[in-house]
C-alpha cells in the first residue's frame, strides 16, 4: 500500500511537471528545438566515422589520461581548470554514448552523473570541496572559472536528462543553478572588450538555465536568467546591436568570443527582443567576415587572427564555433547556419584528427608544410594523444555527436528543418517521426529520404546549401516545385504517408574562389600583433590590412587540398625534415579541362589519405617563393618558374599535410 501511494504521489509530480513545462512555451514560436539524444543516430559512412571515435580518444582518454580518467567524478580539486576540460569530455562522452547506443559510454557517464548528484550539497554545490569555492559560490566574488566549469559540465548532464529523461539529473541542475547571483557589469558606460567578454565566460550558465526552463518550465530560473541578461545588455546590446562596435571585443580568445558570442541569441525565443538576436547575428556576421578561414573555423592562437595560409584554428574554437552556428540556427531558422556547421565539420575538423581518432592537432593550419612552423604553441601542429591545456583534447569528443544530434530540428508552428545532411536516421520515442536518409553527402551530390511517420500537418524545410545555384527535388518521382523555395529552403507540404520519398540533388561542381588574406590593424601597434601578447582593455583595433592574394578550390561545401605526402604518417619528425614540392600557385585558368574523379567510399570509412572518395585534377605554375621557415607567408608576386604542372587535389579533411590556400596572380 505504502509503494502504492509512493507511485501515485511520483506519477502526480511528474504530470504537473508536464503541464506546467508545457505552459511555459517560447515567445518566438518559429524558434527550433532538436530532438532527444540519441533519437538520430548515423548511418553509412557517418557512423563508421562516429564509431571509430568511441573506441579511439573518447573511449582511451577516460582510461589512461588526466585528468579525464577523473574530473568531475574528483571532488578535491582547488582549481577550476581539471573541471572545465574534463566537462567538454564528458559532454562529448554522453552525447556519442546515446547517440549510439554504447553500453560502455553509456556506463561511464551513467556513474559520472549519479557520482556528481550524490554529492550534491543542500545549497545546490556540485563542486570541489575547496573552502574558497564553497564559501564564494552563488556570490559575484567566485572566480569566473568556476561558474564557466560549471557550465561545461552542465552541458553533459543536460544531454543525459535528454537523453534518459531522469528526473534526479534534471532536479540536481535545477537545484545548482536556483541560487545563482545577478551578475552586474563592474563598468556599465565602458564599451565591451574582449578582455571583459574572458570574465563573461561565468554568464554562460544562461545557455544551461534556459534549457532548464524549456525542459521543466521552472519560471523561477527564467525570471532569473532575463534579469542577468538585462543586467549585462548595456555592454553587448548596445556594443553590438546599437552601435555595431565589434572591433574591440575582436581583441579576444577564440572560444570566448565563439561562446559568450551567442548568449543573446538564445535569449530572443524567451524574450522577443529583437536587438538581442541582433547583437548576437551581428557578431558573428564580423567573425565570419574577417576571422574563418576558407575551411570554416575561425583562425585563433588563444587569441583571434585574420585569415590567412599559415593562420591556425584550434581544435577548441572548431567545436565550440559549431556550436554557436546550431544556436544561431536555434534562434533564427537561417539557412546560413547549416552551410557554417557542415564547411567546419566537412573539412577544418577532420583535418585535425587521425584517421583512427586516437591522435589529434591542437592548431590546424590552412596550409601544414613540413618544415615550416607556424607561430603557434610549441609542439600545437604535431599529432599527439594528448595536448596542454587538455581542453582541445577534451572538446574534440563534442564534434560529431553535436553534429548528428543537431540535424534535424523542430517548432512549434508544425516545421521540421533539416539543416545540415548526412547518413541518418530519424526516430522518435513516440514513434510520431520516422524519416531515414541515405547519402553519401558531402562526396555525393544526391540525398535521398524516406518518410515512414510525420504528423500530417508537418511542413518539412529542407536547407538548400548557398554554393548551389540549380537544387532539384522530387517527391515520389515527381519534381517539386521550385515556387516552394523561400530564404534557401525547399518548403514540402505533402498529405504525408507511410514510404513516401523525397529526392535531393544539390549539384556540385569543382570553383576557383579567390580572395585576399587579411590581418587586423592595431591602433599604435605593430601591423600584425604577435600572436603572444595578451589583450587588454585598452587595445583598440583600426582596421584590417589586405594580405596576399590567394585561391581555394571548392566543390559542394568541400575545400581541396594539395597532399604533400603519398601516404599518411603521424610522427611529427616529419614536419621537422620531410621535404616535398609545395611552391605551387593556381591560375585563371587552373580549372580549365578539370576532371573530377569519383571513387568508391571504403567501409569501413576513414579520414585516410589513400581511402579519399573523391580527387579533382588542377592546373598549377611552380612559382619563386622561398618562405621563412620561422614565419612563413604566402608571396606578394608569383613569378613563375614552370608552367601547367597537373595536380591532384583531395578534400582537406584527407590531407594532413597540405596546400590549400594557394598564392594566386590577383
Amino acid at each position: 500500500m505504502k509503494s502504492r501511494k509512493v507511485l501515485i504521489t511520483i506519477c502526480l509530480s511528474c504530470f504537473s511537471l508536464l503541464i506546467h513545462a508545457q505552459q511555459l512555451q517560447p515567445i518566438v514560436k518559429s524558434s527550433y528545438i532538436p530532438f532527444d539524444v540519441g533519437e538520430i543516430r548515423p548511418e553509412g559512412w557517418l557512423l563508421d566515422w562516429a564509431k571509430t571515435a568511441a573506441k579511439g580518444l573518447t573511449k582511451s582518454l577516460g582510461e589512461k589520461y588526466f585528468p579525464f580518467t577523473t574530473g568531475w567524478a574528483n571532488d578535491t580539486y582547488d582549481d577550476w581548470w581539471p573541471y572545465e576540460q574534463s566537462g567538454y569530455y564528458a559532454d562529448g562522452l554522453v552525447r556519442l554514448a546515446f547517440v549510439l547506443n554504447d553500453s560502455t559510454l553509456i556506463q561511464r557517464a551513467t556513474q559520472l552523473m549519479y557520482t556528481v548528484a550524490n554529492r550534491q550539497a543542500e545549497n545546490g554545490y556540485i563542486y570541489s570541496t575547496c573552502d574558497k569555492f564553497k564559501k564564494d559560490w552563488n556570490t559575484t566574488k567566485e572566480d569566473y572559472g568556476v561558474y564557466w566549469s560549471q557550465a561545461v559540465f552542465a552541458r553533459a548532464a543536460l544531454a543525459y536528462y535528454s537523453a534518459t529523461k531522469d528526473e534526479r539529473i534534471l532536479k540536481m541542475l535545477e537545484k545548482c543553478y536556483a541560487g545563482t547571483p545577478i551578475f552586474n557589469r563592474d563598468a556599465e558606460k565602458y564599451p565591451l572588450s574582449g578582455v571583459e567578454m574572458d570574465q563573461d565566460r561565468k554568464l554562460v550558465g544562461l545557455e544551461i538555465m534556459l534549457e532548464l526552463v524549456r525542459y521543466s518550465g521552472n519560471k523561477e530560473l527564467l525570471d532569473k536568467a532575463v534579469k542577468i541578461y538585462q543586467a549585462n545588455e548595456s555592454g553587448f546590446v548596445e556594443s553590438w546591436a546599437k552601435n555595431k562596435d565589434f572591433l574591440r571585443t575582436a581583441i579576444c580568445h577564440g572560444v570566448t568570443y565563439n561562446e559568450v558570442g551567442k548568449l543573446y541569441a538564445i535569449a530572443y525565443p524567451w524574450t522577443g527582443r529583437k536587438d538581442y538576436l541582433d547583437a548576437s547575428v551581428g557578431a558573428f556576421d564580423f567573425l565570419q567576415q574577417h576571422y574563418v578561414l576558407p575551411n570554416g573555423a575561425p583562425s585563433s592562437n588563444e587569441y583571434l587572427h585574420g585569415i590567412g595560409a599559415f593562420e591556425g584554428s584550434e581544435t577548441c574554437d572548431i567545436s565550440d564555433f559549431i556550436w554557436s552556428n546550431i544556436w544561431l540556427a536555434r534562434a533564427t531558422g537561417k539557412a546560413q547556419y547549416g552551410d557554417h556547421i557542415e564547411k567546419a565539420f566537412f573539412n577544418a575538423f577532420p583535418a585535425v584528427m587521425s584517421p583512427g581518432f586516437s591522435l589529434h592537432l591542437y592548431e590546424n593550419a590552412m596550409n601544414r608544410i613540413p618544415g615550416l612552423h607556424l607561430k603557434v604553441r610549441d609542439d600545437g601542429t604535431f599529432f599527439k594523444e594528448l595536448h596542454w591545456p587538455t581542453c582541445c583534447t577534451g572538446n574534440l569528443n563534442r564534434v560529431i555527436p553535436n553534429y548528428i544530434i543537431n540535424m534535424f530540428m523542430k517548432n512549434s508552428e508544425n516545421e521540421l528543418m533539416i539543416l545540415t545532411y548526412g547518413p541518418a536516421h530519424l526516430q522518435t520515442k513516440d514513434g510520431s517521426y520516422d524519416i531515414k536518409m541515405e547519402t553519401q553527402y558531402p562526396f555525393r551530390d544526391q540525398i535521398n529520404m524516406t518518410i515512414n511517420n510525420i504528423p500530417q500537418k508537418e511542413k518539412l524545410l529542407l536547407r538548400i546549401p548557398s554554393w548551389c545555384s540549380n537544387p532539384q527535388c522530387t517527391v515520389n518521382g515527381k519534381t517539386y516545385s521550385t515556387k516552394w523555395i523561400k530564404d534557401n529552403f525547399i518548403i514540402v507540404a505533402h498529405k504525408w504517408k507511410s514510404g513516401d520519398r523525397i529526392c535531393l540533388t544539390f549539384p556540385m561542381k569543382a570553383e576557383l574562389k579567390e580572395d585576399d588574406e587579411q590581418f587586423a590593424r592595431y591602433k599604435d601597434k605593430e601591423p600584425y600583433w604577435p600572436h603572444d601578447m595578451e589583450p587588454k582593455a585598452e587595445y583598440t583595433i583600426d582596421g584590417f590590412n589586405k594580405g596576399a592574394h590567394f585561391a581555394t578550390v571548392n566543390y559542394g561545401p568541400l575545400v581541396f587540398a594539395l597532399p604533400l605526402m603519398d601516404n599518411s604518417a603521424w610522427s611529427f619528425d616529419l614536419n621537422e625534415g620531410y621535404w616535398r614540392e609545395f611552391r605551387y600557385a593556381l591560375t585563371k585558368s587552373s580549372l580549365t579541362d578539370t576532371k573530377v574523379i569519383l571513387n568508391d567510399i571504403h567501409q569501413p570509412f576513414y579520414w585516410e589519405l589513400t581511402g579519399a572518395p573523391i580527387s579533382i585534377s588542377a592546373k598549377a605554375d611552380i612559382i619563386s617563393w622561398e618562405p621563412d621557415k620561422g614565419n612563413p607567408k604566402l608571396p606578394e608576386k608569383c613569378i613563375p618558374v614552370q608552367h601547367n604542372v597537373q595536380l591532384k587535389l583531395v578534400p582537406y579533411g584527407f590531407a594532413h599535410y597540405r596546400v590549400s590556400m594557394f598564392p594566386c596572380e590577383q
